[in-house]
């Protein structure tokens, strides 16, 4: 599978559909890997009219996995994010991103916002929020599987979804999630290109998307009774999606 490089690291990405279609970049969760787009049903529909881009953010899959928690602050994920697109050609690009995707996707917009054709984001607000990392930082120290099963308790996961959880670099994980991220609550007013928030109304970030969607004047797709992995696997988001591109062009 083809690597971009970033800030010295190799990042690999995957492409599916024509060339000559828009590109639509597609940035998954923390612990997880691009395949986890295929599996949860996004990338076929999603590839009829478009070129979909996925990747393994770093510290995840077999991109590379540093350790140290200064190579995951903000900024360096979103130049990943760029890297991609530049090796692919795209000189501006759709973005879907979920959960620690959608983090990167307030980035994206606070900096990049001349490379988006539209952005969408599932499950994660734009606030800093230290106290989930610090939980997850706790159950890591637990050790590997502490984490994948902490999940398993908080969410239905299909096995594929906790047998990527499980496959993670404790170290390159742990990193990350010591990384200090700015608080970008502003960005939502500064959007300028078509946005959609997804996000399940059982779902601990909904109440804070719900919020950037008032304050920014965005339209949010609440799913009923979805809680975080279920809002990433809900055949409702993915039509919610494929409308909003439609309509975006």
């Amino acid at each position: 599978m083809p690597t971009a490089h970033s800030q010295g690291l190799r990042i690999r990405y995957q492409t599916v559909g024509e060339r000559q279609h828009p590109t639509v970049i597609l940035h998954h969760g923390g612990g997880f890997r691009l395949e986890s787009w295929g599996l949860a049903g996004w990338v076929a529909p999603l590839a009829t009219e478009h070129r979909v881009v996925t990747f393994d953010a770093r510290g995840n899959g077999e991109s590379d996995k540093p350790t140290d928690p200064q190579e995951y602050a903000l900024e360096l994920l979103v130049a990943d994010v760029l890297a991609v697109a530049d090796t692919c050609d795209a000189a501006s690009f759709h973005y879907l991103g979920f959960s620690l995707g959608a983090k990167v996707g307030w980035g994206l917009a606070a900096s990049a916002q001349d490379r988006l054709d539209s952005i969408a984001l599932i499950g994660a607000e734009p606030e800093a929020n230290e106290e989930v990392s610090e939980e997850f930082t706790d159950l890591l120290r637990q050790g590997p599987h502490a984490l994948a099963e902490a999940m398993s308790q908080m969410w239905e996961m299909p096995q594929w979804a906790l047998d990527q959880q499980r496959r993670n670099d404790p170290e390159a994980q742990f990193a990350y999630f010591q990384a200090v991220w700015p608080d970008l609550s502003q960005v939502p007013t500064d959007l300028r290109v078509p946005s959609l928030l997804i996000c399940g109304t059982q779902d601990t970030t909904y109440d804070a998307m719900a919020r950037a969607a008032r304050t920014g004047d965005l339209t949010i797709v609440p799913l009923d009774g979805a809680d975080h992995m279920a809002s990433f696997l809900s055949e409702h988001a993915r039509e919610a999606y494929l409308r909003f591109l439609r309509e975006v062009g």
